[in-house]
């Protein structure tokens, strides 16, 4: 809260006679959060605060902290536990392979040595230089799946991390907001889990992706996103454009979507917790003036896998599809 900022501040209005009421009335807890960020405050859209209720907006800010802090300890600690059994995994795999390398360089050096020596009576030099050269492609292949191995364990500790940085920041985000904005994931049973699945896979036609090599789409995680303040906002224009009190109204109500933009990293949530920006805000930082929003999965979709693409050095044709086609 910037008024943290005003340590003289006294008497505060969000809901008044005279002037009406601000949207954060509309707001769940605000008057808990209010009152623990202020404590200076004195009165409180008009009316006084008794100490009890300052105790008492403490007392239940501090239990949903210390609440959140535990779930955030123990997404930490399971972080960590998979993290050291993803090494643990990647210690035994290259202890083996590395004695399995030790042993084909062994025999190689064996037989790279008998080669030299040309003793011709007891082996066959094409034999040996055939077996050599066996050797070596078995030794550039263990050591190409070391390499490999190494790698895997490189991008496991990334997707970890930023699993895990993801959810604590929804945990954070819950909680400074006082629980009006959160992230709910579905489960296949669900009925707005099964509703969002099914629309996913009416919007995605694969002949506009063919050209990258998507053959087929899998949806392995929805999450609901509850922003009452956003919410409120959207119905309130909605009511402005459209007869609500006809119940018939959703079916004229047009589903569209917004993909993940590489230039704007962490955007979705960000829209997710204040909203989409200002179309002057967007043409400030050099992007079009506007917010993208398609019917089509695969439009919205397309700067996403294009980035992939570049992330991974797939040679791109001037369209952006991969060269491979």
């Amino acid at each position: 809260l910037n008024l943290t900022r005003s340590a003289n501040l006294r008497k505060l209005s969000f809901s008044d006679p005279d002037y009406g009421d601000n949207p954060v009335c509309e707001l769940c807890n605000y008057q808990t959060y209010v009152f623990f960020h202020l404590q200076q405050l004195s009165h409180m859209d008009t009316i006084p605060i008794p100490e009890e209720g300052k105790q008492l907006a403490e007392a239940t800010y501090m239990k949903k902290k210390m609440y959140y802090n535990m779930r955030i300890k123990t997404l930490k600690r399971n972080t960590t536990n998979i993290l050291r059994k993803g090494r643990e995994a990647f210690t035994n795999r290259k202890g083996q392979s590395m004695q399995t390398l030790t042993v084909l360089v062994r025999q190689l050096k064996d037989l790279e040595r008998e080669l030299e020596a040309e003793v011709n009576s007891v082996f066959d030099p094409s034999a040996v230089k055939g077996k050599i050269k066996m050797l070596q492609q078995a030794v550039e292949s263990k050591t190409v799946e070391i390499g490999q191995a190494e790698n895997m364990l490189s991008t496991m500790k990334e997707q970890v991390c930023s699993i895990s940085d993801y959810n604590t920041s929804r945990l954070i985000v819950e909680l400074e907001t006082g629980g009006n904005i959160r992230l709910e994931d579905g489960k296949p049973s669900d009925v707005w889990y099964s509703s969002c699945v099914d629309l996913v896979n009416s919007r995605f036609f694969q002949a506009d992706v063919a050209p990258y090599g998507i053959s087929d789409l899998r949806v392995t995680r929805v999450t609901r996103i509850h922003n009452r303040f956003l919410r409120n906002r959207f119905e309130e224009r909605l009511e402005q454009l459209v007869d609500t009190s006809d119940p018939s109204y959703k079916r004229s109500l047009e589903y569209l979507f917004y993909g993940l933009d590489p230039r704007l990293p962490g955007e979705i949530l960000r829209v997710a917790e204040e909203g989409f920006r200002s179309a002057e805000q967007y043409r400030r930082m050099g992007l079009d003036a506007a917010v993208a929003l398609s019917n089509s999965l695969s439009i919205a979709d397309l700067a996403r896998v294009q980035d992939c693409m570049k992330q991974q050095n797939w040679p791109a044709n001037r369209d952006g599809t991969p060269k491979f086609r």
